[in-house]
């Protein structure tokens, strides 16, 4: 599915939205309660019950996130929402509040590296879900975005919406602002990248690298520009 919270939601469980279902982007709100995955097995609960130790480290959006989910022993998620990239990080850690102050990711993974570094001796699940290439395409580090504001960007298509429906999020923005959007974007793929790059390390160091199957994917294809649109698949109306 090309929406982050449905295609999480089939990471989760190995099922289609139509029999999970979640079908779009959830609005979570803590005062409105909704667990849209209640009753269903997960990932993270068979493994639990096959004597992993689980944990998830960031964005769930499948419902509830500020409380911690079934089939997880160690949970740091988002209060409410997942912004901003850099600011006032209100989270929440196996039920109770956490505030960081500074930037999302780098802070994550270190929360992340502390779940690897635990002595247990069980084999380990762990979710890692970092947010920077989603919009909004702002507050990168600035040594990141900086290399990447003369590009011309040629891989990025910029033709005109031509799809049935209408568009949902807008017009295009101007050349200016379509730049600096792009140049944001590839510097969030680079703090990605490094994150990840210091789990792969931690893991080598540890010695259980060799042990150990890292998967890395992404929960909706992202479209920076692509067919004259912006955000996901939600960017239309029909999807």
């Amino acid at each position: 599915n090309p929406v982050c919270s449905p295609a999480r939601a089939c990471f989760f469980t190995g099922q289609f939205p139509s029999q999970h279902g979640i079908h779009d982007w959830l609005q979570e709100d803590p005062t409105q309660p909704h667990g849209w995955l209640d009753g269903q097995t997960t990932l993270p609960q068979r493994l639990q019950g096959a004597g992993y130790r689980t944990g998830l480290v960031g964005k769930w959006h499948c419902g509830n996130s500020h409380q911690p989910q079934p089939g997880f022993d160690f949970w740091l998620g988002y209060a409410n929402g997942q912004y901003p990239h850099v600011g006032t990080q209100n989270l929440i850690c196996n039920g109770k509040p956490e505030t960081y102050e500074g930037h999302q990711s780098p802070y994550l993974t270190s929360r992340a590296l502390d779940f690897l570094a635990e002595k247990d001796q069980r084999p380990f699940f762990l979710f890692l879900g970092l947010v920077d290439t989603h919009s909004p395409f702002a507050s990168h580090p600035e040594e990141r975005v900086a290399p990447y504001r003369e590009c011309s960007f040629q891989d990025l298509p910029r033709e005109d919406y031509r799809g049935p429906g209408w568009i949902k999020f807008g017009d295009p923005p101007d050349e200016a602002r379509r730049q600096e959007w792009a140049a944001q974007y590839y510097a969030a793929v680079g703090t990605i990248d490094e994150q990840v790059g210091r789990v792969v390390a931690a893991l080598e160091a540890s010695g259980q690298l060799d042990n150990t199957v890292i998967v890395y994917t992404s929960d909706h294809g992202h479209m920076n520009g692509h067919h004259g649109l912006y955000t996901k698949g939600n960017a239309t109306v029909p999807q």
